[in-house]
C-alpha cells in the first residue's frame, strides 16, 4: 500500500468485525464467507470445550455469551 492511498472496508454486524472490501463483489462476499466459517469454527470449539468441562449441563450461545445451566432450554 502506498502513502495516501485508501483501502475501503464492509462492517459486518453479527461478526462485529470489519472486513476489507476486495475489488469485485464475489471476492468481498468470499472474503466475508471465509470469516463468517472461522467464527463458527471458533464457536464449536469452545462448545466442545464446555461439554468437557461441564458434564450433563445444557450449554447454549446467546449473542457473543455462553449459557450454562442444568435445566432443560428451549
Amino acid at each position: 500500500m502506498k502513502v495516501g492511498e485508501k483501502k475501503t472496508f464492509v462492517y459486518i454486524p453479527w461478526l462485529d468485525k470489519f472486513i476489507e472490501a476486495a475489488d469485485t463483489m464475489e471476492e468481498t462476499v468470499r472474503r466475508i464467507n471465509g470469516e463468517e466459517a472461522k467464527r463458527e469454527f471458533e464457536d464449536k470449539k469452545m462448545l466442545r470445550q464446555l461439554k468437557k468441562e461441564n458434564p450433563g449441563k445444557n450449554i447454549k450461545k446467546i449473542g457473543d455469551s455462553w449459557l450454562i445451566s442444568e435445566a432443560p432450554l428451549d
